[in-house]
């Protein structure tokens, strides 16, 4: 009984460690009436910095007006750089197609309006975390770094010139 019991949690917790698929697409709640949006992101819902990646929200609880709504959709990059990005609507849903420049965090906003009124409004922050990083170009070396560097570039010299000044002492106590 002890070994059925012993066997039985070795194979509970071997199951438990193995990988689970991931969910596929992300739900959007809408700010303005709580309907839902499913957020289908192509290339497998984890887009590639540097590479086109194609964004489909699927309206929820409700179908899109026969009369052509506008959807204004903008991409915020984490250092506040807002895109604003062209969509196709229909019936279904939004689509757009947006180039993420760099890995990083990403808020997406999607409205959506009719005659002035707003229909839906959809937030979602987006993580893209394969392909281009971000260059030393645009500044991302934080501070405290090449503060860093000076202290020990100073460190390194003032060492050097009291080993310098004392090379006779050590010297004298160097010898076996």
């Amino acid at each position: 009984m002890n070994r059925k019991l012993v066997l039985a949690s070795v194979l509970t917790t071997l199951i438990s460690c193995m990988p689970h698929p991931v969910s596929a697409h992300v739900l959007v709640k809408d700010n303005v009436t709580k309907a839902g949006a499913v957020l289908h992101v192509n290339p497998d819902d984890d887009p590639v910095a540097g590479k086109k990646a194609w964004l489909f929200f699927g309206i929820q609880d409700s179908s899109l007006p026969d009369k052509r709504p506008t959807a204004t959709f903008t991409i915020t990059d984490d250092q506040k750089n807002q895109v604003a990005v062209p969509t196709d609507v229909d019936r279904s849903g939004i689509s757009a197609e947006y180039v993420f420049p760099r890995q990083g965090m990403y808020q997406l906003d999607l409205v959506i309006t009719e005659g002035g009124k707003k229909l839906h409004e959809f937030r979602h922050n987006q993580r893209i975390s394969r392909g281009i990083t971000g260059s030393q170009a645009t500044g991302s070396t934080p501070a405290w770094a090449q503060a860093g560097l000076l202290f020990a570039i100073l460190l390194g010299a003032v060492a050097a010139i009291v080993a310098f000044n004392r090379r006779h002492d050590i010297n004298k106590y160097s010898r076996f």
